[in-house]
């Protein structure tokens, strides 16, 4: 199972004298309240949001969740996917697909270029 998160993005910082692993455990724990191990880092990707004039580094990792239950967080929602709803799904976003398909699927680079457009409807885009 995948899980992912709707209008949120989690993320944060290394700390001084922190390992990246443990910030992951760290960050992920204090958005969501799930505990989890770092199993492994699936891969890098650099996300330039042309319209925003900014770029995320981003790190894909592969952890382990000690329960399977949600957060109950108000700002953003959480969902478990089994992999068939992860590549049936139309409504994750883009970018998250990319990451899955790349990183998770197919496995066969560990970095990944995304640049982020949106059009003039105000819908993003990505190549």
């Amino acid at each position: 199972m995948i899980l992912l998160t709707y209008g949120l993005s989690l993320g944060g910082k290394v700390e001084e004298c922190e390992h990246l692993d443990n910030a992951i455990i760290r960050e992920m724990y204090e958005e969501i309240g799930i505990p989890m191990k770092f199993v492994k880092l699936l891969g890098i990707a650099t996300e330039i949001m042309h319209d925003k004039h900014s770029t995320s580094l981003l790190y894909i990792c592969l952890l382990n969740i000690e329960n399977d239950s949600l957060a109950s967080i108000p700002e953003f929602e959480t969902k478990w996917f089994s992999i068939e709803e992860i590549k049936k799904a139309d409504n994750i976003v883009e970018s998250d697909k990319v990451f899955i398909e790349q990183f998770y699927f197919h496995s066969d680079t560990n970095y990944l270029k995304l640049d982020c457009y949106r059009d003039n409807k105000g819908k993003y885009y990505w190549k």
